[in-house]
């Protein structure tokens, strides 16, 4: 079974990848039963149930929380801004304006992760 055949048969499910790395990847993977199917749904619901943030978290499929993408955000800004000043310091151009654009992309990068947190 491949994991493209896991994506069309229903939503990808962390566990159906789970189980599709641990059989070490294409044709090993073994479907899961329905009677896990069920338990896994169970689990799924309770979790949503109990903590929804944490269930959108989840269903995002982001490995990284928001937290560390709004510090790498600005991790980013700064690195733009250092390219910034060292391009006009040495009068490069280009490093300059690669500097400002990265500050420009990271800024809107984080105000984005800002809108989303609010919702």
């Amino acid at each position: 079974m491949a994991l493209s055949d896991l994506h069309c048969r229903e939503p990808l499910r962390a566990a159906d990848v789970l189980e599709y790395c641990r059989a070490g990847g294409r044709d090993r993977a073994m479907p899961l039963s329905d009677e896990e199917r069920k338990q896994l749904r169970e689990l799924e619901e309770e979790l949503a149930a109990e903590d929804p943030r944490l269930a959108r978290e989840l269903e995002s499929g982001s490995l990284w929380p928001r937290q560390s993408r709004g510090l790498l955000a600005t991790l980013v800004w700064i690195a733009g801004l250092v390219l910034l000043i060292v391009g006009v310091a040495a009068q490069v151009a280009v490093v300059g304006i690669l500097g400002f654009l990265l500050m420009g992309a990271s800024a809107y990068w984080a105000l984005r992760l800002f809108q989303r947190r609010n919702r």
